[in-house]
């Protein structure tokens, strides 16, 4: 008696389970799509966890996990959740012998009441370390877009000249690559010819001008060039900008030259000497005017921002000198220390002067 007695009541618990439903809406996710990026086809399985409650007032009932890729296999923690109880369905994804962008769909099956599924997704991009283009000479790498160059580094040049240059892209990927717009950090480089089209496995130039007609602060700019494109991965591509600018000498007649101010500096070299990790240390270099007119400190820089360097003035007269004070911060600094330090100034025949701080922190 007691056996049938149990039997029927598992049918009748059953029976409820299968009769109560739920709303697709009260089955909240925390995430119904992923992006798995650029992978590897010769990486491995790839895992996205699927999280979500159970809102309703009923228990949900998984009735079935479905895929339309056989690259892929689904599991969840358990079939039936109680109201207000938390789940979690997880994808692997075998991205073997897979090429390319790919867009896949896992359904889920369950006791809804105004639905026949629920719908997850995740996308990724699949290359081959195998399938490579053998265009591997370009320097820089941007997703698929490749570059002839890494960085536009022009060195040290003169101002009142122009400079065009040009960048060579190739499209290594598997769908035409747009290059829409481009902006830089430092306002005297533009780019032009834009937007670019790229179809696969093609290449296209891009111009890069820096114009130093009516640029009068001389000394080191750094920056950036942004490229904005159609991948739907890594859109933003960017790349360094680097130029040192000198001031133009050239049209100075001998009579000039004979007149015009000259730097002197008291040594090459900051000896620091031993610190402590994250000391503070200030010694003293002296420059000196040794010419015949005003010299100008016109910009002083450091490769590194732990050295900084404060000019009591910017003008010395003919024999004038001054101490510069040097301070070195050896936060986050261990071992020999050699920073170099540039002293930019009107001086006509050697318009830049270095000298190097050195430190031993220990």
């Amino acid at each position: 008696m007691k056996y049938r007695f149990f039997i029927a009541f598992i049918l009748a618990f059953s029976s409820a389970l299968t009769m109560a439903q739920v709303a697709l809406d009260e089955i909240v996710f925390e995430n119904t799509d992923f992006n798995f990026g650029i992978i590897q086809a010769e990486g491995g399985i790839k895992t996205v966890t699927y999280k979500f409650t159970n809102t309703s007032a009923n228990s949900f009932i998984i009735q079935g996990l479905e895929a339309a890729c056989g690259c892929t296999n689904l599991s969840s923690d358990k079939e039936v959740y109680a109201p207000g109880e938390k789940g979690l369905i997880t994808v692997d994804f075998n991205p073997e012998n897979i090429k390319g962008e790919v867009n896949k769909w896992v359904y889920i099956r369950g006791n809804y009441s105004d639905g026949f599924q629920k719908d997850l997704s995740f996308v990724a991009n699949v290359v081959s370390v195998t399938d490579r283009s053998p265009n591997r000479y370009y320097k820089g790498e941007f997703g698929y877009l490749m570059m002839d160059v890494n960085h536009f580094g022009w060195g040290s040049q003169l101002t009142g000249q122009v400079i065009i240059d040009t960048v060579k892209f190739f499209n290594d990927g598997y769908n035409d690559i747009v290059i829409s717009s481009a902006k830089s950090s430092v306002h005297f480089v533009t780019v032009g010819n834009l937007p670019i089209t790229l179809p696969v496995d093609s290449t296209a130039y891009m111009v890069v001008t820096a114009d130093l007609r009516n640029v009068d602060t001389v000394g080191g700019y750094r920056g950036s060039i942004v490229l904005q494109t159609n991948d739907r991965f890594f859109p933003i591509k960017e790349f360094p900008v680097g130029i040192d600018l000198m001031q133009n000498f050239s049209h100075l007649k001998k009579r000039q030259l004979k007149k015009a101010p000259q730097l002197t500096l008291s040594s090459s070299q900051v000896m620091m000497g031993e610190i402590g990790a994250g000391g503070i240390r200030t010694k003293d270099i002296t420059l000196k005017n040794t010419g015949k007119s005003d010299l100008i400190i016109r910009k002083i820089d450091s490769d590194c921002s732990c050295t900084v360097v404060s000019p009591a003035k910017r003008v010395l007269v003919p024999g004038e000198e001054i101490v510069l004070k040097v301070t070195f911060d050896a936060v986050n600094k261990s071992g020999p220390q050699g920073k170099v330090v540039t002293v930019i100034t009107n001086d006509p025949v050697k318009p830049r002067q270095n000298f190097i701080v050195k430190a031993l922190v220990k």
